[in-house]
């Protein structure tokens, strides 16, 4: 596992676009969630799920300044997590 802070968002999604990896993020609010997730597209189209609106996943992935968005594989549902809640980052 690798803490946020060694991590940028870029890398992040760039880790994303390849595995399954698993986030812990602390959402504002809420106690300490630990999802797993990903930006594969063939995952995503598998679990037919695909972003609505953009152009790309990682367009998608970065459309907001501070976070990103992910897929949940588990709940199969699309989360927005702030990159500053995100305490650990594991690529198996």
């Amino acid at each position: 596992m690798h803490q946020r802070k060694d991590l940028t968002r870029k890398e992040l999604v760039e880790a994303l676009e390849v595995k399954v990896c698993v986030i812990i993020y602390t959402p504002q609010g809420s106690t300490r969630r630990t999802i797993e997730a990903t930006l594969r597209s063939d995952i995503i189209a598998d679990l037919d799920n695909r972003p609505i609106g953009f152009e790309s996943i990682r367009e998608a992935a970065l459309f907001d300044l501070h976070s990103i968005n992910v897929l949940d594989v588990v709940r199969n549902e699309w989360l927005n997590i702030e990159v500053s809640n995100i305490s650990y980052f594991s690529q198996p």
